[in-house]
């Protein structure tokens, strides 16, 4: 799921910077996805993968909190 969300805010942020000036596109190294969810909600305005990708590390962190609490009750 992380890895879809990943490729999904990859695939946002190439469409972004095709839209930008040279001087103004978002960095590489950052992993600043929530600026490039606002960024790319901008130029495209009817699109839903910023919802998709927001909907998707929603459930990662929900799974991961499952495995944590599933994991510490078990033990008991």
């Amino acid at each position: 799921m992380g890895v879809i969300s990943n490729i999904i805010s990859i695939t946002m942020k190439i469409r972004v910077n095709g839209q930008r000036v040279e001087g103004q596109r978002l960095s590489w190294w950052s992993r600043d996805f929530r600026e490039v969810n606002r960024k790319y909600r901008e130029y495209y305005l009817s699109s839903i993968l910023p919802d998709i990708d927001r909907y998707i590390s929603y459930l990662v962190y929900a799974l991961f909190a499952a495995v944590v609490l599933t994991g510490t009750l078990s033990k008991g």
